[in-house]
């Protein structure tokens, strides 16, 4: 049973005692840290390719960078970044649900579709786990959101009526993908899109997007 739907999480709840997993920790951390960036990245879909694709980027363009949260090991156990670092953190509704503070420099929602339906209040309270990453936001910070299925684009379309700093990712084939062997098939040109608006925001220059692009190996199998 996740925790957020643990009975004993009502309890400590109702004791003013609060829940949170190891992503809030690292939140409520970050002002320790040297001065760096962090990348939320979360999404029914595609979220673990986006993640290693916008850490590969980062990492091509010589911007020390770290890959955690629901992939690889936990960011809790890894080193501190130098100043100037990115952490790039992929993040499940769950540990979504369990975190409070996280202040995302860009977030992103690459898609909603039907999942995990049983630890949730149907799917309304599923794509509401999704749109909390956007509400941790300060209102200068950048997101990024996938607008192919109706629950994201609502999502989309709140977000711009508050003049958010926003990238909209439609469906759709990348010009370029020809050149990218391991980035083939509509899926991963949302999560090309997707990376491409991320780094962008960091500051990353066309000649470092292209050569990460190119030489990513993709997900190990």
């Amino acid at each position: 049973m996740p925790l957020n739907t643990h009975p004993l999480a009502a309890t400590a709840r109702g004791a003013n005692v609060p829940v949170i997993g190891d992503i809030e920790l690292f939140a409520q951390a970050r002002g320790d840290l040297p001065s760096h960036k962090v990348v939320g990245i979360t999404g029914s879909n595609g979220k673990s390719t986006t993640t290693a694709l916008v850490h590969h980027i980062l990492k091509t363009a010589g911007i020390p960078t770290l890959m955690g949260g629901n992939i690889g090991l936990p960011i809790l156990e890894q080193e501190a970044l130098p100043e100037g670092g990115v952490y790039v953190l992929e993040l499940s509704s769950y540990q979504i649900d369990l975190t409070q503070t996280l202040d995302c420099d860009v977030a992103v929602l690459l898609n909603i579709t039907p999942d995990h339906l049983d630890r949730y209040d149907g799917f309304e309270g599923y794509a509401a786990s999704k749109a909390r990453l956007f509400a941790m936001q300060s209102a200068e910070h950048d997101a990024v959101i996938g607008i192919g299925d109706a629950p994201s684009a609502e999502i989309e379309r709140g977000l711009s009526a508050k003049g958010e700093h926003l990238a909209k990712i439609a469906p759709g084939v990348c010009m370029d993908q020809g050149n990218w062997p391991t980035l083939q098939g509509p899926h991963n040109a949302q999560n090309a899109l997707a990376a491409i608006a991320v780094v962008k925001a960091l500051g990353v220059s066309e000649v470092d997007i292209d050569r990460g692009l190119t030489s990513f190996t993709g997900l190990p199998h």
